[in-house]
């Protein structure tokens, strides 16, 4: 006996394949990957860009300590080097 999910339904309509559904996600991917790659250019694309962390504890504990250090250096890792601001 065939598994049910290749069994027609009553109304006469197939179920999707699971490679079916696999190249309908593949196309949405393409379709909306240069999209959202332009939000992310526009972001980095002049200097002076400014990030901000909020840091969820008191002034000098070690959360806090460990959160300025990283934010010190974290700027050098993304793309136009922003100046990044713990909060």
């Amino acid at each position: 006996m065939k598994s049910r999910a290749y069994m027609p339904r009553e109304a006469g309509l197939h179920l999707y394949r699971p490679l079916e559904i696999a190249g309908i996600a593949f196309a949405c991917a393409l379709v909306s990957g240069p999209v959202l790659a332009d939000a992310v250019s526009d972001f980095y694309a002049g200097p002076g860009k400014q990030m901000k962390i909020i840091i969820r504890d008191t002034t000098g504990s070690n959360y806090d300590m460990l959160s300025r250090l990283v934010a010190r250096h974290m700027g050098a890792y993304i793309p136009g080097e922003p100046s990044i601001i713990p909060v």
